[in-house]
């Protein structure tokens, strides 16, 4: 069982979840833990049912926060499109304004040579 446990942990998303027990512990039983608490309607946790599931685990409040907010969406790709018919797509928009590498050895041999004249 703790194999399988392990497996679904590993491969349920792409980005790494939870890393010590309490929070395997919160990964499997939130949702059950939600049902028993009354807060099933699909929207977010009160204050006061996170803290009873905090409690019930023995994680902090915070922790039931970040895996509330990690179960309720699902990862999305930076390839996919934005919209229909668009061509753009979320990595286009990010920007890293840092010289590339063909830049930084361009750099650096021009400075080593105007070294070598002076």
């Amino acid at each position: 069982r703790a194999s399988i446990q392990d497996f679904v942990l590993r491969n349920w998303s792409i980005v790494r979840t939870g890393t010590t027990s309490a929070h395997k512990s919160l990964f499997f039983k939130l949702r059950h833990l939600r049902a028993r608490i009354g807060e099933v309607d699909g929207g977010p946790l009160t204050d006061q049912g996170r803290q009873q599931i905090a409690d019930s685990i023995g994680v902090t409040m915070t922790d039931v926060v970040h895996m509330e907010q990690r179960l309720s969406g699902s990862d999305s790709s930076l390839n996919a499109p934005i919209g229909d018919g668009n061509e753009n797509v979320p990595q286009d928009f990010i920007v890293d304004d840092r010289p590339n590498p063909e830049q930084s050895v361009a750099t650096s041999h021009d400075a080593t040579r105007l070294s070598e004249w002076l």
